[in-house]
């Protein structure tokens, strides 16, 4: 039971990094990055479960640390670059944030075509036809 417990909070971790990646443009790798103390790519279980809690995705540190010694599959103490890829899926995580931050340009594109659309327009008193910003008079009802 203890595996099959530890295999679905991982996957809990898992998905919970994706939507955060995602909604909070989380940046998984670079959490990794800074607590590399010594920029080699590995970390050691205690920095990874520091890592983890310093994304704040509301798991119990007792979780996060029976997570982080889960992943040192090796039982060496320490986790590789590779292994935390692998085992929080980070691929994923880096394909949610790519989304997110293109949505988020989509949206500024959209916004910012609006606004010049709203002010390429005025909108007749009369019948509510909308005319081109170069009409002198209302393409509908002729009047101003």
């Amino acid at each position: 039971w203890h595996l099959l417990r530890q295999r679905a909070k991982l996957m809990q971790l898992r998905t919970v990094m994706r939507q955060a990646a995602h909604k909070s443009k989380l940046d998984v790798m670079d959490v990794f990055r800074r607590h590399d103390s010594n920029s080699d790519g590995v970390v050691t279980t205690v920095e990874l479960q520091c890592a983890l809690e310093s994304m704040r995705l509301g798991f119990a540190p007792r979780d996060l640390q029976e997570l982080s010694r889960a992943v040192d599959v090796q039982n060496v103490g320490s986790v590789t670059v590779q292994q935390f890829r692998e085992a929080f899926e980070v691929e994923r995580c880096e394909q949610e944030l790519a989304r997110a931050i293109q949505e988020e340009e989509i949206r500024k594109m959209a916004a910012s075509v609006g606004d010049a659309v709203r002010t390429a327009v005025w909108q007749c008193q009369n019948c509510t036809y909308l005319n081109t910003a170069s009409a002198a008079t209302c393409g509908m009802c002729e009047l101003g």
